[in-house]
């Protein structure tokens, strides 16, 4: 559609009468039944842009009647576009705003600007474009004043719909809605005034791994909410007006607090990042700034969403606040698939060491913070492959096989699910990866190369290799493998993970480490089996071959099938019986 503007005389026209003549006649009524008339009237202060929907398209009947002032001054933007003016998917600022956002916040509507195409062969170099505000198509050429424009639209426009509303109908939010439901955060989205929702999707719950499992067990709900809630951002935030670097903002969030309190500013803090790359956020766990094991970042493919009380964001990782306490024993209890080890661990005398940080800490570096572990948990099916009987009964071997498992080590960056940009800076470069094979120790998450990374387990002289295998046929995302340094021992594969607030965590592993000088305790490794496998086909085809030969040499003997030398020796037998008879005649 080609916008030709229509220029009114700013001394003689007024809104009110360009509306008139636009059979926009409903609307200036509503706008002077609800106190909004002076918006018409000519003003020499007020720049501003007016939607106006035909009589037919506008029914106030559908909006309840508490929300129409609201919704009438939602055809009202705060500025003066022209078409020239428009961006395409810039959010433009409304007169709508009340309480429900918030103290002088206004909501925003979403303009698409589409151009149908371009005489890029005519003289003039005309475009035809097409212009909607918020899913509602301008029908004709605007008409403006000096102050003012005036855009004719097929049909009124809708207010941002309430958070809860809209979020099932973003399928990759679907473990999102049902944990918002399960942990009755519902309740505090709803009510909250001016809030910016950054909802997880269905994969960064699934990078959780064991720590989602526990969370989503009844007696957990709390701890749920407090997740949950530490996404919900106190203050409207609209990605295209987020100012750039990094700051901290208040949460919902409250330790053990199901709802929001009366005091906001009790609520945690989490740090927002605006950089070239894209708008990050940040909670409790990450080794620094660039660990997008654990950093959030917005997702970019989609427009921000605009609800009733504010804005909704995606978000591709879960944040942990620092307030949270998860130990390592929560995580293998929760887990299902680890009895047996806890079991080890119980006749080892180390359950304890599973506790440690069960008083979360937010800065686990500090000289003041309780000892990180990571526990290398085989899992039930792993124990199955060896003499777990035999293990139990030996407690000095028992013992070192326990110790073997405790990594006394902050968690490694890892994740079993690939990430394209797993190894970028929140500047959009990518980090130095050191790829030569070096023990660390302490409270450093260190990265995993393909080359391995060496690890002091609490069994002495003994270290452990986890490594990234690089292999391309590996759908899905990545994959680890874990070995002890100098054993002859099959490598464990990470079959799952999770990490624990004061910086530890759990890698669950498909095969029980041995010391590097123990390995009778497996009943054969797998090229022993191999070696019986192949011995016993060969003796076995040595048999039939025998076997088969015997038969045939049997079968030709009662057929009278003789050799060579045997027809020789019966002609010569013949012979000697014929000479016999010629001399008896």
């Amino acid at each position: 559609m080609n916008f030709d503007d229509k220029s009114k005389d700013d001394e003689t026209t007024t809104l009110r009468h360009i509306l008139s003549t636009m059979n926009a006649t409903k609307l200036v009524e509503l706008f002077d039944t609800y106190d909004l008339g002076s918006y018409l009237d000519k003003t020499q202060h007020q720049q501003i842009t007016i939607l106006a929907p035909p009589n037919d398209g506008l029914d106030e009947t559908l909006i309840p009647p508490t929300e129409i002032r609201d919704w009438l001054k939602y055809h009202i933007l705060d500025r003066r576009y022209s078409p020239q003016d428009l961006a395409d998917g810039a959010l433009l600022v409304t007169k709508a705003g009340g309480d429900l956002l918030g103290a002088h916040n206004k909501q925003r509507i979403r303009v698409h600007v589409t151009v149908q195409d371009k005489a890029t062969n005519s003289i003039y170099d005309t475009e035809k474009q097409s212009i909607q505000f918020g899913g509602s198509a301008v029908t004709g050429a605007p008409v403006y004043t000096n102050s003012s424009y005036v855009y004719p639209v097929s049909q009124s426009v809708s207010l941002p719909r309430d958070v809860l509303d809209q979020l099932p109908t973003n399928l990759d939010l679907s473990t999102f809605v049902a944990v918002l439901y399960q942990s009755e955060s519902d309740v505090v989205f709803r009510r909250a005034k001016g809030m910016t929702l950054f909802a997880p999707t269905n994969e960064a719950f699934e990078r959780l791994g064991m720590l989602t499992k526990y969370l989503l067990q009844p007696s957990n709900k709390k701890k749920l909410a407090q997740v949950l809630q530490f996404h919900a951002i106190q203050g409207v935030y609209y990605s295209n007006e987020m100012a750039y670097g990094e700051y901290s903002v208040p949460t919902f969030s409250h330790a053990y607090d199901g709802g929001c309190g009366s005091d906001a500013s009790a609520g945690e803090d989490i740090y927002l990042n605006k950089t070239d790359a894209g708008i990050f956020m940040r909670g409790f766990g990450a080794a620094d700034g660039n660990d997008r094991s654990v950093i959030g970042q917005v997702v970019t493919s989609e427009e921000q969403i605009l609800t009733r009380n504010g804005a909704l964001l995606k978000v591709d990782r879960v944040q942990l606040p620092a307030l949270l306490k998860v130990t390592n024993h929560d995580l293998l209890t929760s887990s299902g698939t680890t009895n047996s080890f806890l079991d080890l661990l119980e006749k080892a005398h180390l359950v304890d060491l599973l506790d440690t940080g069960s008083t979360s800490q937010r800065n686990p570096s500090s000289s003041s913070s309780t000892k990180v572990y990571v526990v290398l948990a085989p899992s039930d099916r792993a124990f199955n492959k060896m003499n777990f009987t035999r293990l139990l009964q030996d407690q000095d071997l028992l013992m070192r096989v326990a110790k073997l498992h405790i990594l006394p080590v902050a968690m490694p960056q890892m994740s079993l699910i690939g990430d394209s940009d797993h190894h970028h800076h929140q500047s959009g470069q990518k980090k130095r990866t050191n790829h030569n094979i070096h023990a660390i120790s302490g409270d450093e998450h260190q990265e995993i190369t393909t080359q391995g990374t060496e690890f002091e387990t609490l069994f002495e002289n003994e270290k452990v290799v986890v490594t990234l295998v690089d292999d391309d046929s590996h759908e899905g995302g990545a994959m680890y493998t874990v070995h002890v340094k100098g054993s002859l021992q099959d490598k464990a594969q990470v079959i799952g993970m999770g990490r624990v607030t004061n910086g530890g965590g759990v890698i669950e592993i498909d095969r029980v480490l041995l010391p590097s000088n123990q390995n009778d305790l497996f009943a054969l490794s797998w090229w022993y089996f191999l070696l019986i496998v192949v011995s016993v086909l060969a003796i076995s085809a040595l048999i039939v071959v025998s076997g088969y030969y015997g038969w045939l040499w049997w079968k030709r003997r009662q057929e009278g099938y003789l050799t060579l030398d045997d027809q020789g020796e019966q002609r010569v037998d013949d012979d000697e019986q014929q000479e016999t008879s010629r001399r008896y005649t």
